[in-house]
């Protein structure tokens, strides 16, 4: 995603480096940035820590986003939706991990926060045609299934993928490909 990210943002030169690494650890100098972007992953952090990062970190008037998409469901595939949602909340689920609610709960120590103000929250709702293959490739990268495949051994990772794929394949019930629905939702807060 890095490497992406330098493509597609190479035209703009007031970019200056990229920062691999925990954003909860990072070391920057104290209202450093006009904007901070945090995409799919707000959830993974700690937000009381990040809360006082961000004071740190972004100018008076700088901007943070914070935004995430809802992990396709099938339209007209309820048992599909079910399986999926058992697989993530059951068999992938990272030890330890507490059920992570809304995203707008999750932005909320941001939102109470005296240094910072609510200036855009968006949700866009889509609906998307796939292939077996490419709701595959969307379950394939989500974080709780990337974690289970790093804690198992590669003899069960491959049995878990080839069971991934034939029950996603018994769901399309030989259809090419199938509506999904999800939506981008996100929040725009503007530092005082």
């Amino acid at each position: 995603m890095l490497e992406e990210a330098k493509i597609g943002l190479k035209q703009y030169s007031q970019i200056k480096s990229f920062v691999v690494g925990h954003a909860e650890a990072a070391v920057f100098t104290a209202s450093e940035f006009d904007l901070v972007m945090i995409g799919s992953a707000w959830h993974w952090m700690d937000p009381i820590r990040m809360v006082q990062r961000l004071e740190n970190w972004v100018k008076p008037g700088g901007l943070v986003y914070i935004f995430e998409y809802q992990f396709p469901r099938a339209v007209d595939a309820r048992e599909l939706n079910e399986w999926v949602r058992r697989q993530f909340n059951l068999k992938w689920r990272v030890n330890g991990q507490k059920p992570r609610g809304t995203l707008r709960e999750l932005v909320e120590p941001l939102n109470l926060s005296p240094s910072f103000d609510l200036k855009v929250e968006a949700a866009i709702d889509q609906t998307a045609t796939l292939s077996p293959e490419q709701f595959i490739g969307a379950v394939r990268s989500q974080s709780r299934y990337l974690d289970f495949e790093h804690r198992t051994s590669p003899d069960e990772v491959m049995v878990m993928q080839r069971e991934l794929e034939t029950k996603i394949i018994q769901f399309f019930e030989g259809a090419l490909t199938m509506p999904f629905f999800y939506r981008m939702q996100g929040f725009g807060f503007i530092r005082g």
